[in-house]
């Protein structure tokens, strides 16, 4: 009878720890899908309130203030910028009532004012016919040819990629910045006194028309 009931009491003993250790598990189960159910609003939230915090907010400020003048809402903030020769060149004279005429003529002349907005335009669209022009017969090459270097060639395609960009930055700006390396060059072969030269990176155009071409 003694050893019938030992029995008995470690039966009871192991249905109880079988039964308390399904409880933590059912438990466990329970606040795991609480958990997977609220974590994405959670984290949506807490995403939303940090861009409120670091990015909206500031720009709504910047915004306010540019369209609240004395307490009163205006855009001759807007107009000034745009009516400013030093942003828009002569462009900017057309708003200040200048023929159009004239002030295409003035752009067709040998030397216009183009602003800094202009002058970007313009050295944005010399970058980007000049990338193209040199990415499409790189990337024509490294996708139809095979030579020597051309798996380090493609690899060095992605750098501007994988760096950051404060790297990629530095390196245009010692090499293609107003005193980098081509500019002292060009400096010093030109009997001009000022020779400003910005590029764009052909790495963008050759990599992904080389992926197209090679898929092809």
């Amino acid at each position: 009878m003694a050893g019938t009931d030992a029995v008995d009491g470690d039966g009871g003993a192991t249905q109880e720890r079988r039964g308390t250790s399904g409880l933590i598990d059912r438990v466990r189960a329970s606040a795991r899908e609480v958990a997977e159910r609220h974590a994405l609003p959670i984290c949506a939230a807490g995403t939303v309130l940090l861009l409120l915090a670091i990015f909206y907010y500031p720009v709504a400020t910047v915004f306010r203030e540019s369209v609240v003048v004395d307490g009163r809402a205006t855009l001759s903030v807007f107009w000034a910028v745009l009516a400013d020769p030093f942003y828009f060149g002569e462009l900017a004279r057309v708003l200040t009532g200048t023929p159009p005429s004239v002030v295409l003529d003035s752009l067709l002349s040998g030397d216009p004012r183009l602003g800094v907005v202009g002058f970007t335009a313009y050295q944005a669209a010399l970058s980007s016919v000049a990338s193209v022009a040199l990415g499409l017969p790189a990337a024509y090459l490294l996708s139809r040819y095979e030579f020597p270097g051309r798996r380090t060639l493609r690899s060095l395609t992605i750098l501007p990629f994988v760096l950051p960009s404060i790297m990629v930055a530095v390196g245009f700006v010692a090499t293609f910045g107003q005193n980098g390396t081509l500019n002292t060059v060009l400096r010093s072969a030109s009997d001009r006194s000022t020779c400003s030269f910005r590029w764009r990176p052909s790495s963008s155009p050759t990599r992904s028309t080389t992926r197209r071409w090679s898929r092809g």
